[in-house]
């Protein structure tokens, strides 16, 4: 049976942030098997590893590759997320944008609407 991942478990592992029986805790839970992280929970620890943690584009990145690579965690939108993070790496701006048009892609939008200038980079964004 899958276990599923709210972002303040993920965000407390990745960051080491917690009290110390909280830490054991959340360390016991990343052991099991079979957990599956929502693209929710994702967009969540993004955001949160970058505006509250102050995470580096490259830090970014690799949180997004290790747990896509993790052998006990299914992660959803696997391809959105690893289309997102192609486009992340081209492009810059913020991870998040890339996964909302990496989905709207997906779902067959011909680009996402934006206001930022930096998402724009992509083809898959259109200025308003």
């Amino acid at each position: 049976m899958k276990v599923g991942l709210d972002t303040n478990i993920l965000v407390r592992w990745l960051v080491d942030d917690g009290e110390s029986g909280q830490l054991d805790r959340v360390a016991r839970a990343m052991a099991l098997e079979n957990l599956h992280l929502s693209s929710v929970a994702v967009a969540e620890t993004i955001w949160l590893l970058s505006t509250i943690y102050n995470f580096s584009r490259d830090r970014i990145r690799s949180v997004v590759l290790s747990l896509s690579e993790m052998p006990n965690l299914t992660v959803e939108g696997g391809a959105a997320i690893e289309s997102a993070l192609a486009e992340f790496e081209r492009h810059g701006g913020d991870f998040n944008d890339h996964l909302i048009a990496a989905y709207d892609h997906a779902a067959g939008c011909a680009h996402t609407l934006t206001f930022d200038k930096k998402a724009a980079r992509s083809k898959r964004f259109k200025l308003v």
